[in-house]
């Protein structure tokens, strides 16, 4: 009896031993620390400074241009800790419809501070301008125009074009109204001139449009003066050899292509008779001797 006591005392011993180990084992290997992960294989995070964790530098990002009255919102992104904008606002969000430039400071859980700041720029006004050059039947606009990105040109004939510098043929005789519009990604500008174009006067053809002098010399003192090729007589001027002037006639035409002056109270000598029409100044020499 006393022997099978001290033998099942034994045996207990020996599984108490053997259990105890088992716990010491596997709480040891529960504990164990991932290379390189900083976290335990029981979750647990080792003891560190937290100001080692790596900072997020703030970014509003790139310069930006907006149209008046327009409205932008800023974004200081990524969830620090807290916001500071130099109006003194602390939201993760800033907005605005003025110019400037918008700084924010942001400080992270770590308590890494960033700082980033944006400007806000106004886009230029258009201003459209354009000029004509030629005399038709072809004419060149130069566009002078400033801030814009697109150009429609209405030449006033039906026709219309989006080349910034266009060049443009008129058939058929007349005025016309020449509109620019330029625009940008804010606004539009328009801008317009008038031009006269008539076959049989305009560049290169002048030398089909004549004036035609009669009567001077005559008894009844009176210059007749004829215009062909189409032009209008607006205005008669009488001039002496130097170019001086001796008369001037601005409301003495009977028709569209003609008209009449009294010489006669002028001495005997040379004169120019000088029509202007709306294709220009012509001239001619007369002689008055009685």
């Amino acid at each position: 009896m006393c022997s099978f006591q001290e033998s099942l005392l034994l045996r207990l011993r020996s599984l108490s031993t053997f259990f105890l180990a088992f716990v010491l084992l596997h709480s040891a290997a529960t504990a164990q620390t991932f290379p390189g992960s900083g976290v335990t294989n029981n979750g647990s995070i080792p003891n560190s400074s937290a100001g080692s964790l790596t900072p997020k530098p703030v970014n509003l990002g790139p310069d930006m241009v907006i149209c008046p009255g327009m409205q932008v919102t800023l974004d200081a992104g990524y969830p620090y800790s807290s916001y500071q904008w130099n109006d003194g606002s602390v939201g993760q969000t800033f907005t605005t419809t003025s110019t400037g430039s918008y700084i924010v400071s942001v400080t992270d859980i770590a308590g890494n501070i960033s700082t980033d700041t944006l400007t806000v720029l106004a886009q230029p006004a258009v201003i459209a301008a354009f000029a004509i050059a030629g005399g038709g039947p072809a004419f060149t606009f130069i566009n002078t125009s400033s801030n814009a990105v697109v150009y429609v040109w209405d030449f006033g004939d039906g026709n219309s074009s989006l080349n910034p510098n266009p060049v443009h043929n008129y058939s058929t005789n007349g005025n016309y109204s020449i509109c620019l519009e330029a625009i940008s990604d804010c606004e539009s500008k328009t801008t317009c001139q008038s031009i006269s174009f008539k076959k049989g006067w305009n560049s290169g053809e002048q030398e089909h449009i004549e004036i035609s002098i009669r009567g001077a010399g005559n008894g009844d003192g009176s210059v007749f003066v004829t215009m062909t090729g189409g032009a209008s007589i607006q205005r008669i001027k009488l001039l002496d050899i130097y170019g001086g002037l001796v008369q001037d006639f601005p409301e003495t035409a009977q028709s569209a292509d003609n008209s009449s002056v009294q010489t006669g109270s002028l001495e005997n000598g040379i004169y120019l008779v000088e029509a202007e029409t709306d294709a220009g100044s012509f001239a001619r020499k007369i002689y008055v001797s009685r």
